[in-house]
């Protein structure tokens, strides 16, 4: 193809190509977020050992993300993007097959944001059992599923028929606002993802451990600000190529595009493999702390006696940190009674937070506290304080 006039003079361009380097970057992340995936599959199933809807739920968002990367990779060979526009030689067969490449990775983009949010939230039902933060939960999550099946529908039917999208010489076909449409679509998904990563704060900060270690949990999911400083990014360099440059197949939007889906499977994964780094790293993540009113005297929040007010009070702590949809499925063994032959309390251990070298501590404090059972369930300090 020869270079346009307002490019400048042929041998003045500029004709190296990135297509290699984008589509490095692209798999690399997708392969990072595949990984870190599995490794919560792995925890789930077999520290935890308590699979729920989430896991479930991000699953499916990650075989939609490897499903993208493929396409993606295709899209860019098809359509040459990494190349200068003024280096591309198209024909009318090479450019429908890109657009087609380009229109089912818009149809991937959406779903697996959805079900990053999904997953995320209903990984939340976990922290707290407030009737209220679950109100909340619900009614975000049904604006997420809304805002995501509109979005695939919208992104289908963008253009009437369908197949004018890759072949515009079409009779009778038109397309709406596309530019307007991406920009709606994406700001919205950047306010949700705002107020999802603040959703849970409260529940966070009301939790009666460490200081240090409620800004480790806090931060954990605070990762998720990574999403929305992609997520900002990602709109600048659309806006780039739609209204700022005359040289859009080397712009690298394709690539924040997929690093964003990427990022977003990987901070949804992140929060559920805190007991796997617990176990790698014990010393940074293998305990949560005891907060100071509870080393002094109010009452362990974990019991390991045996006694009628320790498994009271374990109740009282499943209750709080809704245990047993996290994996703890006996908790009498845990808090109280004998523990069975041949198994372990790691995970159980790891997924409250609580190190076994706590748990003894707890129990030598019931030990030497008096009468077994003397700290009434009404006297132990909440474990946490939902706003409500």
């Amino acid at each position: 193809m020869a270079a346009p006039l307002n490019y400048g003079p042929p041998e003045l361009l500029d004709h190296s190509n990135r297509q290699a380097e984008f589509i490095g970057l692209v798999v690399g992340f997708t392969a990072l977020a595949t990984f870190l995936v599995m490794a919560r599959m792995y925890t789930r199933a077999c520290l935890v050992k308590s699979f729920g809807p989430d896991d479930w739920t991000i699953l499916v968002g990650m075989l939609c993300l490897d499903a993208s990367c493929i396409v993606t990779c295709l899209y860019m060979k098809s359509a040459g993007i990494g190349y200068h526009v003024w280096d591309i030689k198209y024909d009318a067969v090479t450019w429908a097959r890109g657009q087609k490449f380009n229109l089912a990775n818009q149809l991937l983009y959406n779903p697996i944001l959805s079900f990053s949010k999904a997953s995320l939230l209903l990984f939340y039902r976990r922290l707290s059992p407030s009737k209220t933060f679950h109100n909340w939960i619900w009614a975000t999550m049904w604006f997420t599923i809304g805002l995501g099946v509109s979005t695939f529908l919208a992104d289908l039917f963008q253009c009437i028929p369908v197949r004018f999208f890759w072949t515009p010489t079409l009779p009778g076909g038109k397309c709406f606002n596309q530019s307007a449409f991406y920009f709606s679509t994406a700001g919205f998904a950047v306010l949700a993802d705002i107020w999802i990563l603040i959703l849970p704060m409260p529940v966070f900060w009301g939790l009666q451990i460490s200081v240090k270690r409620r800004l480790l949990l806090m931060g954990l999911f605070a990762l998720g600000f990574v999403v929305v400083i992609v997520s900002a990014y990602r709109l600048n360099a659309l806006h780039r190529v739609m209204y700022r440059t005359n040289d859009p197949t080397y712009d690298d939007v394709a690539v924040w595009s997929s690093v964003e889906l990427c990022v977003s499977v990987i901070c949804c994964s992140i929060p559920a493999l805190r007991p796997l780094f617990a176990r790698l790293f014990p010393a940074f993540f293998g305990s949560v702390g005891l907060s100071k009113g509870s080393r002094s005297g109010q009452g362990a929040a974990y019991a390991v006696d045996g006694s009628r007010g320790g498994q009271n009070r374990a109740r009282a702590v499943s209750r709080s940190y809704n245990l047993e949809e996290m994996g703890v499925r006996k908790v009498h063994e845990l808090y109280g009674g004998t523990k069975t032959s041949g198994t372990s309390n790691d995970s159980e251990e790891m997924i409250i937070g609580k190190s076994a070298s706590e748990l003894q501590q707890s129990q030598r404090f019931d030990g030497h506290g008096g009468e077994s059972g003397g700290n009434s369930p009404e006297m132990m300090p909440q474990a946490t304080a939902v706003a409500r």
